[in-house]
C-alpha cells in the first residue's frame, strides 16, 4: 500500500478509496505495488523502515530475480540491521 495503516472500510472494493499525498485514490488501486512481483513470479520481502510521523510502522517490497528468494530475505535481512529493523507502533486507544 502507498499509505501507513487505515481504518478498515466495509463498503465494495470499487467504492473504498483511500488518501495518498492529499489526493483520494482508489482502494484497488493500491495492489497494483504488490501485483508487480506477484504476476511476474518473482520473489519479494517486505521489511520494515521506520515509523510514519503519526507512529504507524511503514515498510517497503524488495524484488529479486527469478528463484532469487533467499537474496531478497538476505538483503532485507542486512538493510533491517543497518537500519535499526522493526519498531513496533505505540498502543493507539
Amino acid at each position: 500500500m502507498a499509505t501507513t495503516a487505515f481504518a478498515h472500510d466495509h463498503r465494495p472494493f470499487r467504492q473504498r478509496t483511500l488518501p495518498v499525498d492529499q489526493t483520494q485514490r482508489p482502494y484497488f488501486e493500491q495492489l497494483f505495488w504488490a501485483g508487480l512481483a506477484i504476476n511476474a513470479y518473482l520473489p519479494s520481502t517486505v521489511f520494515p523502515t521506520g515509523l510514519s510521523a503519526n507512529g504507524l510502522p511503514i515498510g517497503l517490497q524488495a524484488m529479486g530475480g527469478p528463484y532469487c528468494d533467499f537474496e531478497t530475505i538476505q538483503f532485507t535481512q542486512l538493510l533491517g540491521e543497518r537500519i535499526g529493523g522493526f519498531q513496533a507502533a505505540p498502543r493507539f486507544n
